[in-house]
């Protein structure tokens, strides 16, 4: 039976870079269709601090900022199941860090095992969203198991077993096992 495992970041400072309203894709549209043409995503934050360069993957709202590194531990899956797209994140001071990518992940699947997950409906204002808080996969309905995103939840990333074992020599990743 497949493993799979939540990708998650940390950083040192309670901090989100955020996709910004420069990019030419929308913010949902970056998470679920690939950007064909689109030469960089720009990211905003409040203050590029010194300790940027230690992370390998950063706490984003958007398609995930990850560095050289991480793409390095993908780079047998690029244009298959993601694709990065240099990025420029830049702080309200106008200071700019060019050493990340956007990381789309082209795989999306309906695999959500409804029965066996844990989850809630939270509504606010007209929109209703998938609160999960125990999460089961169905495997059979997943195709390519490396890497890939929930149809039913933006911003979920899953990656199996052997990308777990890939990720743990990145810096600031963190793979949560799924029940």
């Amino acid at each position: 039976m497949e493993r799979f495992y939540k990708l998650q970041s940390f950083y040192h400072r309670d901090v989100y870079f955020v996709y910004g309203e420069r990019n030419v894709q929308s913010y949902a549209d970056a998470l679920t269709q690939p950007s064909n043409g689109v030469g960089t995503f720009y990211y905003e934050v409040d203050f590029l601090d010194d300790e940027i360069t230690q992370y390998d993957i950063l706490p984003t709202l958007g398609p995930e900022l990850v560095s050289a590194a991480f793409v390095e531990q993908f780079r047998d899956v690029i244009g298959q199941a993601v694709q990065f797209i240099p990025a420029e994140i830049c702080d309200a001071q106008g200071n700019i860090n060019r050493q990340f990518y956007g990381m789309q992940v082209l795989n999306r699947y309906a695999c959500v095992d409804f029965t066996r997950s844990q989850i809630s409906h939270r509504t606010y204002g007209q929109h209703r969203f998938l609160a999960i808080h125990s999460l089961v996969i169905d495997a059979s309905k997943v195709i390519e198991p490396s890497i890939f995103s929930l149809q039913e939840k933006l911003g979920y990333i899953l990656v199996n077993q052997a990308r777990y074992h890939l990720c743990q020599s990145l810096r600031g990743v963190e793979c949560l096992p799924l029940d």
